[in-house]
């Protein structure tokens, strides 16, 4: 995978994964992770902490409707060329632990529409205290707890 750009809808309508360990998949060249889980409806578990994100741009649809996912870590992930991450949990309804490092370079500039669509009334945000979520936090739903680390 190391000359791999464009994860587009690698796992795209896997409906009977469970659970995936991507810890050790190397994304160091990707630009595009868009639709990579969609429609992974019985996902329960995904382990995609260690992605190098520091080239991508697009994370359009990547978790939509993983119905079963309670929990993501995304908090060690390079957001600042990120451009568009339109309806990036959207559907996920037991989501309730988010984990984000948001230090998106133009965060004004980013596409984010129904981010957070779908998703649990109540839950946590977890997000790196030197970055500035205020724009994501706008959309979050508004009894989740917000946590800085």
């Amino acid at each position: 995978f190391n000359l791999v750009t464009n994860f587009y809808d690698m796992f795209y309508n896997c409906g009977e994964l469970e659970e995936l360990d991507l810890s050790n998949f190397n994304t160091k060249n990707c630009i595009c992770f868009d639709c990579m889980f969609y429609g992974c409806k019985n996902m329960k578990k995904i382990d995609v902490s260690n992605f190098n994100s520091s080239s991508c741009q697009q994370m359009n649809y990547m978790f939509y409707g993983c119905e079963n996912i309670d929990e993501i870590d995304m908090i060690k992930w390079d957001m600042k060329e990120i451009t568009q991450i339109t309806y990036l949990f959207y559907g996920c309804k037991k989501l309730t632990k988010i984990q984000m490092s948001c230090n998106f370079k133009n965060i004004d500039k980013i596409g984010m529409d129904y981010i957070f669509d779908g998703i649990p009334e109540e839950g946590n945000f977890i997000f790196l205290k030197e970055v500035d979520c205020k724009r994501i936090l706008k959309v979050l739903p508004t009894v989740y707890n917000r946590t800085k680390i």
